[in-house]
């Protein structure tokens, strides 16, 4: 009883991750326009450039998106299952810790690519049209 405990908090604290990874993902979108917006001079775009560009990604923020739910909530609940097996081992726990910080922060900024890649914008894959953008550059 006391092992399936562990699991089910385990999973538990993996929900979290992953639900602010979608809104994280689902906010970048939308916002994306202003982000565009704020960081073109750093590019040295001049200002109908940036404000083109603005423009374009800016109507993201109408667009219906639709971001990868259960692929993303049970990796995370996976990961952090795994972490709370891994912590829970006898022996010296300060460097399982640390070390477990620096992999879920890693797991998470990969998770954030993975989900901003399968999210969908408009029933077109997001990685599709940045690898269609990439195309021509």
């Amino acid at each position: 009883m006391l092992k399936s405990k562990k699991w089910l908090l385990g999973a538990l604290f993996g929900v979290i991750p992953a639900v602010l990874l979608l809104f994280a993902a689902e906010h970048m979108l939308r916002s994306l326009g202003d982000l565009v917006s704020s960081v073109g001079a750093a590019f040295d775009l001049s200002a109908s450039d940036i404000d083109m560009y603005s423009n374009i990604v800016g109507q993201l923020q109408d667009a219906v998106i639709r971001t990868p739910v259960l692929p993303v909530i049970l990796l995370c609940c996976f990961a952090s299952v795994l972490t709370a097996q891994w912590l829970s081992k006898a022996g010296n726990r300060k460097p399982r810790i640390v070390l477990s910080v620096l992999l879920w922060i890693l797991f998470l900024l990969v998770m954030f690519m993975f989900t901003l890649v399968f999210t969908e914008v408009n029933t077109i894959l997001f990685g599709l049209l940045l690898r269609s953008a990439a195309a021509l550059l």
